[in-house]
């Protein structure tokens, strides 16, 4: 057996050449066969998989940079017209990124810490 992937936890995926064979953390396993054209399949359709979650990966970058653009920006702002202009613009620059959904996560990952810790600091009124 050719073990293509092996997880920390002991699942893993294994090829004898025609078979397919996904063994749990059990020991629990299930064979597919597979063929050789199947495994070419199979490979590009991972590769394909593999195109799509890079994709997805740039736009959590692309999310995260508009979120540290507007923090760096948010700290000069003079005013609070600023800091709402601000926010409203990086707000609309993340429609712009073709994954505006994971643009967001990543928006959101950088901005989660900052507000935390202020809220943290933040003034509590009486208990």
């Amino acid at each position: 057996m050719n073990i293509l992937y092996q997880h920390p936890d002991g699942h893993s995926i294994d090829l004898d050449g025609i078979t397919l064979t996904m063994t749990d953390s059990d020991d629990q396993t299930v064979s597919i066969p597979i063929g050789p054209l199947g495994v070419v399949e199979l490979g590009n359709a991972l590769l394909a998989l593999e195109d799509k979650q890079e994709e997805k990966l740039k736009a959590e970058r692309a999310g995260a940079a508009i979120g540290g653009n507007l923090l760096d920006a948010l700290l000069v702002a003079d005013n609070q017209g600023q800091r709402v202009a601000l926010i409203q613009s990086a707000i609309l620059n993340l429609a712009t990124v073709k994954h505006h959904d994971r643009a967001a996560a990543g928006f959101a990952m950088l901005l989660v810490n900052v507000l935390e810790i202020g809220l943290q600091h933040a003034p509590r009124g009486e208990q």
